[in-house]
């Protein structure tokens, strides 16, 4: 067994499986404080819609404080942020109070472009879920965080702002 067999063992000691809701909310909690003490400057969340995640939840939005500062920037991509509003309305707040280190964005909805559902932290980690049976896997290495980080690149690059942080109104 050589060095490279030796690292990819213990990193897949350390991925964790997810398997369902309950599993899905606590990788992603693990990830937010595996990035607070890392120092990750970038997070990154994609998902259709964010209807399975605990963005609403005091938890949730308590962890993004605490790893969210003014020199780290908070990426969204949705494919539709229309439900986000209505259905955390806890994390809206966040995002207001923070609008300067969040960026959110949506696909061109013509290009009909299938939105991964994700938490990524470049060079950290990567929870990614896999059909629509939460199911999936928070990796810390390897092949998954360089195709999340590709795939990221190539989604945000045909997208446009979405998910204004106020709404003006004449």
């Amino acid at each position: 067994m050589d060095t490279t067999d030796r690292a990819e063992d213990a990193r897949s000691e350390q991925d964790e499986r997810i398997d369902g809701r309950s599993s899905f909310w606590n990788a992603l909690h693990e990830a937010l404080r595996i990035c607070r003490e890392a120092n990750a400057q970038q997070i990154w969340i994609a998902d259709a819609t964010f209807d399975e995640w605990p963005l609403g939840q005091r938890s949730f939005v308590q962890a993004l404080s605490a790893w969210v500062s003014s020199r780290r920037s908070f990426h969204m991509l949705a494919g539709d942020f229309g439900p986000v509003a209505p259905r955390h309305p806890r994390f809206v707040e966040w995002r207001r109070t923070w609008a300067h280190v969040v960026s959110c964005r949506q696909p061109n909805p013509e290009e009909r472009v299938e939105v991964p559902t994700l938490l990524y932290a470049p060079d950290l980690l990567c929870v990614r879920i896999h059909g629509p049976h939460l199911r999936g896997k928070l990796e810390r290495g390897g092949v998954e965080l360089r195709a999340a980080d590709e795939m990221l690149d190539a989604i945000s690059q045909r997208s446009t702002d979405a998910f204004p942080s106020t709404l003006l109104g004449l």
